[in-house]
């Protein structure tokens, strides 16, 4: 098992993502290269202008990622909540740079940190200038307990897997590595053949622990983006309450977060005639951060796009809420009553 010890001045100065990166990096694992800009450096001056150009000259475009103190770590993933940008030129680091700093202020932060019983002034923003190439594929690995874990990917870049915003393949594997079910012809691997979720295996043995691995694939093989412990471990099998209500109409979806809840289905595209508020099930095609006022305050959460992995799924980990993913929304109207299992991935209509 590797064990990592960190102090409190790293922590301020670099981050949770940081930490993660460096830690693969210090097991043997391809990282694309990176720099820290600590919360209290100055992004605009001449010197951190000509770091930024020469980082660029040798790296081609960069991504400008958050690294807070408090994000990315055992307690709180934090997970959609701060900005990130892709593919920057050289010449827009530092407004970028400003933007991830300033995406602390933004309503959804605030209510994240609330929840979770923290405050902004907590956060001290450290942003990752990182190379970027533009991906063949790219997912998320989320770890279930020793050699178990499901992936999930899509073609090209995998902040649509994160941001749900796309349906994306799948493996799932159980805790003794062995394949429990996928949803494409062949499993992800790199050039060389070997398969990526066997990698992600490997990182979370070493480190005796469940994993949240991002990862990309590009011309020089799997790159990992995104290592942090799971904050809130995975549940995903049929549950007897779901047994005991499936002669009503039921829409089958994918667990997503192993709670039960019933309300009035609220849908995002129809918002018109109920008022928001207590004893709603939030339905939406996708959502983003801009709607965590919805998903705190909601009873559960029902979505057509995303995955398991997904960050609003994940963010229903944390706050012990019930979600379902992969569901055909159409077929819930605004105002009606709704059950949902989120370990058996069930909708029920009255």
């Amino acid at each position: 098992m590797t064990e990592v010890h960190i102090n409190s001045t790293y922590a301020d100065r670099q981050g949770g993502k940081a930490l993660g990166l460096h830690l693969l990096r210090d097991m043997g694992y391809q990282v694309p290269d990176y720099f820290v800009v600590s919360h209290d450096d100055d992004s605009t001056s001449p010197e951190a202008i000509a770091r930024f150009t020469r980082f660029a000259t040798q790296t081609g475009r960069v991504a400008v990622r958050s690294s807070a103190n408090i994000e990315d770590g055992a307690h709180y993933s934090f997970a959609g909540q701060f900005d990130s940008y892709l593919d920057v030129p050289a010449d827009e680091i530092p407004a970028r740079i400003a933007d991830v700093r300033e995406s602390i202020t933004s309503d959804h932060v605030r209510q994240y940190t609330e929840a979770m019983g923290l405050a902004v002034d907590d956060i001290k923003m450290n942003v990752i200038v990182q190379q970027f190439e533009e991906p063949n594929a790219g997912g998320v690995w989320m770890g279930t307990g020793a050699s178990g874990g499901r992936l999930e990917w899509v073609d090209g870049r995998g902040d649509a897997v994160v941001n749900g915003t796309a349906e994306p393949y799948f493996e799932s594997y159980g805790q003794d590595g062995t394949m429990l079910a996928k949803n494409a012809d062949l499993i992800l691997a790199d050039d060389s053949g070997r398969s990526v979720a066997e990698v992600c295996k490997e990182i979370q043995e070493k480190l005796g622990y469940n994993v949240d691995l991002e990862f990309c694939i590009t011309k020089n093989g799997v790159q990992w983006l995104q290592l942090r412990k799971v904050t809130k471990d995975i549940e995903t099998h049929s549950t007897p309450e779901a047994e005991e209500v499936l002669e009503a109409l039921t829409i089958n979806g994918e667990a997503a977060s192993p709670y039960t809840a019933s309300g009035t289905a609220y849908r995002l595209d129809q918002k018109g005639g109920i008022e928001w508020g207590m004893g709603k099930i939030l339905i939406a095609r996708a959502t983003s951060p801009a709607d965590m006022m919805y998903i705190m305050t909601a009873e559960g959460v029902v979505t057509r796009m995303g995955g398991m992995l997904s960050h609003s799924a994940v963010v229903c980990r944390e706050l012990g809420k019930a979600c379902v993913v992969g569901v055909d929304i159409d077929k819930i109207d605004h105002g009606s009553a709704v059950s949902i299992d989120g370990k058996a991935g069930k909708v029920f209509l009255s």
